[in-house]
C-alpha cells in the first residue's frame, strides 16, 4: 500500500490489512475474532503486528505528509486511505498493551515524523477512528514536519 500509485488500490491494502489484525491480534480482554481461519502461530501474528507498526505505518505517514508522493486530502480517493489508516491505528490502540501503544509506537513515530509535543499528545489521547482522521487531517494541513 506504501508504493501502490493507485488511491484505490492503497485503500484496498489498508482494508486488508485492518480486517487482519481485527481477526488475529488479540484484544485488551484476550478474545480473538470467531472466525475460523484466523488462528495463525503467534510468531505470525507478532511478526505482521511488527510489519504493520515497523513499515506500514511510518511508510503511511510519510505518504501523507509529503515523501516521494502527491498526497491531496481534497481528493476523496485519497482521504479515503486517510480514513482507512485511521481504522488500523484505532484497532492498534484498542488491541495492543498500552504500554506498547503509548511509548513504542507513539514514540517510535514521534521521532519518525517529526512530531510536535502537541501532535504527540493528540496521537496519545485519541481512540477513535474519528478522533485518529482528525489528528492526521491537522497534521497534513499543517503542511510541514513540525508545527
Amino acid at each position: 500500500s506504501i508504493r501502490a500509485e493507485d488511491p484505490l488500490m492503497k485503500k484496498s491494502c489498508l482494508v486488508f490489512f485492518n480486517e487482519l489484525l481485527g481477526q488475529w491480534v488479540v484484544d485488551a480482554n484476550g478474545n480473538k475474532s470467531e472466525s475460523p481461519t484466523s488462528n495463525p502461530p503467534d510468531y505470525v501474528v507478532k511478526g505482521f503486528v511488527r510489519f504493520v507498526c515497523d513499515v506500514l505505518i511510518p511508510g503511511m505517514l510519510q505518504v501523507f505528509l509529503g515523501g516521494d508522493s502527491a498526497f491531496h486530502i481534497e481528493d476523496a480517493n485519497h482521504y479515503r486511505c486517510l480514513a482507512e489508516f485511521s481504522g488500523i491505528l484505532e484497532t492498534l490502540k484498542s488491541r495492543l498493551p498500552e504500554v506498547y501503544y503509548q511509548e513504542v509506537l507513539v514514540s517510535k513515530l514521534s521521532v519518525q515524523a517529526g512530531l510536535s509535543q502537541s501532535t504527540i499528545d493528540r496521537f496519545r489521547s485519541a481512540g477513535t477512528r474519528k478522533d485518529f482522521e482528525a489528528c492526521l487531517k491537522t497534521l497534513i494541513q499543517s503542511g510541514r514536519r513540525n508545527e
